[in-house]
């Protein structure tokens, strides 16, 4: 939960920066941040990802946009970034049809077609999914909304693995977070562990960090999927 801080710390900031602020515009754009910041702030302390209203389609509505804009500006101005500057790939196989990615961008599409990628499954919160069904590549779109850093409900696992189980059947499969490391490894590793009932947790993490480097759970996702692993949430719907 650390990152909230920093949110909780920049809106504080901006706010009396605002305050301050002898010029008006200046000061107008630093309390729409504080508001923006706190907005966020109060999504992580309440673990409410639905604070954001992304849709089924990865759509944010307007109105949540022009709230978040300080925010979500920069998000994306350090995601590109880190994309940029990763020692990984953006797109790599963990597991048979089952892939694990950053966030994904149209410029992805030969890539995703070259792997034979035909479904998607999107677990941040915070961005706009691009939208493939106007992009007529008949691609299935899943978005289970998941603040960084934190995990996804037992719900939204449940969900996740059946998903993906059915898709594979077919075609391949990518997970994809913001960058690729926290909350979509734990839903790929989630996967792991419901399909092989005899792996453990760091077996499932050791395979997926064997491809990836990059990837890691901090310990309140890992004690989250020690929790949901030893409850036996993890389990695949043949029926």
């Amino acid at each position: 939960m650390g990152i909230v801080y920093y949110y909780i710390a920049g809106a504080c900031l901006t706010f009396f920066a605002g305050h301050y602020v002898a010029n008006t515009l200046y000061s107008i754009l630093l309390y729409w941040t504080s508001l923006s910041l706190a907005a966020v702030s109060t999504a992580y302390v309440l673990k409410r990802p639905s604070i954001f209203r992304k849709k089924e389609d990865g759509s944010i509505p307007f109105y949540i946009r022009w709230l978040f804009i300080p925010f979500l500006l920069g998000a994306q101005l350090y995601n590109v970034w880190a994309r940029k500057n990763d020692s990984v790939p953006a797109i790599q196989k963990i597991d048979n049809n089952v892939f694990l990615a950053c966030r994904l961008f149209h410029s992805d599409m030969i890539e995703l077609k070259d792997n034979g990628i035909r479904a998607i499954l999107d677990v941040t919160a915070e961005f706009d999914g691009l939208d493939w069904s106007a992009n007529d590549e008949n691609l299935d779109y899943l978005n289970l909304p998941v603040l960084d850093h934190q995990s996804p409900t037992n719900e939204q696992l449940i969900q996740a693995i059946n998903w993906i189980n059915k898709h594979i059947e077919q075609h391949s499969v990518v997970v994809h977070c913001a960058l690729g490391r926290g909350r979509s490894v734990f839903i790929v590793a989630a996967y792991l562990l419901s399909k092989n009932k005899d792996s453990s947790i760091t077996q499932a993490l050791e395979a997926i960090q064997g491809v990836r480097k990059t990837a890691g759970l901090n310990r309140h996702q890992l004690k989250a999927l020690k929790k949901a692993h030893e409850s036996g949430v993890l389990n695949i719907n043949n029926s």
